[in-house]
């Protein structure tokens, strides 16, 4: 039954714990595209339960990490997941509180599928690019492509999907040098229409629903995207299930 006391949750009070390691290929594939970038002194914003920040603690080099994500759900998982990690603190506070004690405070700030559960994006932005340092990094990865638009993106509290241009649109006027601007995972879009889009499997309601949905996840996770993966290595692919953007903030650190 859905937690309707944790809005941060919002259709996914139905990922259970039992599912966290079911796409790990998949979650992979999304650090990759911006793992180079990654330094210093650094804030995830939305970290859920950690998918993304379990690679990163394995395979970064980084004097701090602060993890936050504001669901209680996810958070009591993220706290138990990252307790015996050295440097890395949890924090369920929004955006807007790191405001109020970090501005300029960080070496890189990212967030991974948190921009598109956010009904003013561009605040969301602002308020993120404020607790880079000058010369740091904010990455920001989301779903792209607004066709794949499908049910299951507006029961998990997504308000939309993203293309380049929406993107970059959303740094205009802001002090930032563009580094990165890359769709991935082509083949996940042909998957997203046949599943999500025309299929509209969701893991929302039964136990059975639940099993299909993540059954196909997770064979998409181990058997394709390492196709994937191997394909964009060679060639940069036009379109992608996902959008990464990664800027630099004003003058360049020394």
């Amino acid at each position: 039954m859905e937690i309707v006391t944790d809005k941060f949750a919002k259709g996914m009070a139905h990922w259970e714990e039992s599912f966290d390691s079911s796409t790990l290929q998949w979650d992979k594939f999304q650090f990759v595209q911006f793992k180079k970038y990654l330094h210093g002194r650094m804030l995830e914003l939305g970290a859920g339960f950690g998918r993304i920040s379990r690679f990163v603690c394995k395979e970064v080099e980084f004097q701090s990490l602060t993890l936050s994500e504001p669901s209680p759900l996810f958070y009591s998982r993220l706290v138990k997941n990252f307790s015996g990690f050295k440097n890395v603190t949890t924090s369920d506070a929004l955006v807007e509180d790191f405001n109020k004690t970090e501005q300029n405070g960080f070496d890189v700030v990212y967030s991974v599928h948190v921009l598109e559960h956010i009904e003013n994006d561009r605040e969301f932005i602002i308020n993120s690019l404020n607790l880079v340092k000058p010369g740091g990094t904010m990455i920001v990865s989301v779903p792209a492509l607004n066709f794949l638009y499908s049910d299951l993106d507006r029961e998990i509290g997504h308000f939309r999907r993203y293309d380049k241009k929406m993107l970059k649109n959303l740094f205009s006027d802001l002090d930032v040098t563009v580094l990165h601007l890359r769709y991935s995972d082509i083949l996940g879009v042909i998957g997203s229409l046949i599943v999500s889009k025309i299929g509209k499997k969701n893991y929302q309601g039964s136990t059975e629903k639940k099993k299909s949905f993540i059954q196909l996840a997770s064979i998409y996770s181990k058997l394709v995207v390492p196709i994937g993966r191997a394909i964009e290595s060679i060639i940069t692919p036009p379109i992608g299930l996902n959008l990464t953007i990664v800027v630099r903030k004003g003058a360049a650190l020394k």
